[in-house]
């Protein structure tokens, strides 16, 4: 039985692969700091420390060998770094990381994998620290066989963000909704999308020390956004278009009231397709009528703390 590690696994995409694993038959560890307690049984070993500290990963992980390790919790170069130094990986078949589009340079254009990866202000320090732990496996392409996947947006069932969940919540209240002025175009993808794109590179020679972006290929502007979370929740709430003058002259950013970046944000997919590999199928109306069926039966559902503190004060100068 193939051996495999989560690194992550109590919340969103780490606990989705650490119970699809499971189904799937495989030997299943996985490591979080061990600040929540999983919910998912089947599981070989939940290893609890800091990822950070190397004396602590290195013995928390003595005697221990993975095929594969699938790495959603690193965030910089020093995580990746770090979980090199602290294990035996002579067994290691493939290193998964979950990196980001926003590690891409600013552009208009739709970008490739081989587009400019570099500091994009649109996402500040998040990106640029994911771009780093690529080049650190990049640079370790002769000692680690890796596979780079860069999404935009995820969502789905269970996601802790507040995300889709705002959009929800809101419109089953009939509460208005605030969205940006503008022609930004992005794209989505649905966490099963996500799992079985990914898990396909298990066995897939072509993908080993390459970089995939991973979405589906519809494009979403933030009307179409609305109009497809309307459809879905029949709700009567009112849209409210945002203009950029209001925002510039009140200094206010579309995060502070919109759970969003307001920033354009395509990527090609058909590396995916080249190297034999499942594009995401799932289009964002079948992705949130699932994500709308598992919001229902969050029945303690509480909004979580947000930094959409302007909500109010863009309501009262638009309907005044």
């Amino acid at each position: 039985m193939k051996q495999v590690l989560v690194m992550g696994g109590t919340e969103f995409v780490g606990k989705a692969f650490l119970q699809q694993l499971i189904n799937l038959g495989y030997s299943v560890d996985f490591l979080t700091t061990g600040r929540r307690r999983s919910t998912i049984s089947g599981y070989t070993t939940h290893i609890k420390c800091n990822r950070k500290k190397r004396s602590d990963l290195t013995a928390a992980l003595k005697h221990k060998q993975y095929h594969y390790i699938v790495d959603i919790s690193a965030y910089d170069k020093e995580d990746v770094e770090t979980l090199f130094l602290s294990m035996d990986h002579t067994k290691l078949e493939r290193y998964l990381f979950l990196s980001s589009g926003s590690v891409y340079c600013p552009s208009d254009t739709i970008f490739l994998e081989d587009s400019p990866r570099g500091e994009n202000s649109h996402w500040g320090k998040y990106g640029l620290n994911k771009k780093e732990a690529e080049d650190f496996l990049i640079s370790k392409a002769n000692e680690i066989p890796f596979v780079i996947f860069r999404p935009p947006y995820i969502y789905g069932e269970g996601n802790n963000l507040y995300r889709e969940a705002y959009f929800f919540y809101n419109m089953a209240l009939g509460n208005p909704i605030l969205i940006p002025e503008s022609n930004t175009n992005v794209q989505f993808i649905h966490i099963a999308d996500v799992l079985r794109t990914i898990l396909a590179t298990f066995e897939n020679r072509h993908a080993v020390c390459q970089s995939y972006n991973l979405a589906h290929r519809e494009t979403i502007t933030w009307k179409s956004l609305m109009s497809t979370f309307k459809k879905i929740t029949n709700s009567p709430s009112k849209i409210i278009e945002v203009e950029q003058k209001f925002l510039t002259e009140n200094e206010i950013g579309s995060k502070q009231f919109f759970p969003f970046r307001d920033v354009s944000y395509l990527m090609d997919t058909t590396k995916l397709t080249k190297d034999g590999l499942p594009t995401p199928a799932i289009n964002l109306e079948k992705g949130l009528e699932r994500s709308y069926k598992w919001f229902k039966q969050q029945r303690d559902f509480v909004p979580p703390r947000h930094s959409m503190n302007k909500v109010d004060f863009i309501l009262n100068a638009y309907t005044q």
